[in-house]
């Protein structure tokens, strides 16, 4: 037969039971909401931070396209006077020590005047960046690149001494030293936590803010494939990536130049930074 007192005493817990169980529900239902509010401000904060990358490469792909306009109309590089070209050149690459080397490239694929002194001696003929060069007839972007030149990783840009896609051109080049990269991006505001990476049409990192992270390698954690294609057709965009307490929330922003892609930007940070906070607040 039950005791009376032990009656009560179960009467008693299930009554503390069923009054703690509300509480601790709603608490956990706060808890809950506070995280996706946290999530979705990542979310906007990693997008404009993409988008402001963005518009910074931008400003150094707009500087790689006049240099190569200007150097288009300087008479002793666009003449076939290899001499006075190699010696001109020399003289700008001072100017801009940014870039690697500066070199010009007959119709034919073959150097005929840079600043690593390899003129007539080396043949981009087969190389794909001559290739779309020659193909496009404009102002172009290349991917990430060990430079034939220079031999230290590098991303090049072209430009027609004869834009006509009709005929076979000159080509005027120029090839950034990565590290020129990964510096304007550290002038980009970004949320606390977050790093922020140049990647190539290609997907390889260019410059990075995240040290783990090598040039010329794929990062670790990127958008699922439909997500980068819709990236590539319009603006930027904002996904979660992998586990959900685990994984990484990646904001993606592509960089145009002259109407077509060039880079991409990406902004990430690990989901438990936004949601660590409260996730602790229910253990």
């Amino acid at each position: 037969m039950m005791r009376p007192d032990s009656s009560i005493r179960g009467r008693f817990i299930a009554l503390v039971i069923s009054a703690i169980i509300p509480v601790f529900g709603w608490s956990m239902y706060q808890d809950w909401q506070d995280s996706e509010l946290d999530l979705n401000a990542a979310r906007s904060n990693l997008k404009l931070a993409a988008s402001l990358g963005a518009a910074n490469q931008d400003r150094v792909s707009e500087g790689a396209r006049q240099l190569l306009v200007a150097l288009a109309t300087i008479g002793s590089i666009s003449r076939d006077d290899t001499a006075s070209c190699g010696q001109k050149l020399g003289q700008l690459r001072k100017q801009f020590p940014e870039y690697v080397s500066l070199g010009v490239v007959d119709e034919f694929g073959t150097i005929k005047c840079d600043t690593v002194n390899n003129l007539g001696t080396v043949s981009i003929a087969r190389h794909p960046f001559y290739q779309r060069a020659q193909a496009t007839g404009r102002f172009l972007v290349g991917e990430y690149s060990n430079g034939l030149l220079s031999r230290q990783p590098i991303v090049g840009f072209a430009y027609s001494l004869q834009p006509d896609r009709n005929a076979r051109s000159p080509v005027v080049f120029a090839a950034l030293d990565l590290a020129q990269l990964t510096a304007s991006l550290r002038q980009v505001d970004v949320p606390a936590g977050a790093r922020v990476s140049v990647l190539d049409r290609a997907l390889r990192v260019l410059g990075t803010t995240d040290p783990n992270v090598q040039i010329g390698t794929l990062l670790p954690v990127m958008p699922d494939p439909d997500v980068v294609a819709q990236t590539a057709r319009g603006a930027a965009t904002v996904t979660d990536v992998g586990d959900l307490s685990t994984g990484r929330i990646v904001a993606l922003a592509p960089v145009r130049v002259a109407g077509e892609l060039a880079f991409y930007v990406a902004a990430s940070m690990e989901r438990d930074k936004v949601i660590g906070p409260n996730v602790e607040s229910l253990v």
